[in-house]
């Protein structure tokens, strides 16, 4: 889960940056894949999952 009540993602936001913090460094942790409207639940892709993948097309 991501966010609090009434902020979300919204229409044409698919592909942005989920991004967190933790201990004042910015990491994109997420991407937005799909969601039911705007401020509502949405779907977002664990970036983690394919760090692997990530790392190989752009290198270290």
């Amino acid at each position: 889960c991501a966010g609090y009540d009434g902020t979300d993602a919204c229409y044409g936001d698919s592909g942005s940056p989920l991004m967190t913090s933790v201990n004042n460094l910015w990491t994109c942790t997420g991407i937005v894949s799909s969601g039911r409207g705007c401020g509502q639940s949405s779907l977002y892709t664990r970036v983690s999952a394919f760090q692997s993948f990530i790392q190989g097309i752009i290198g270290s």
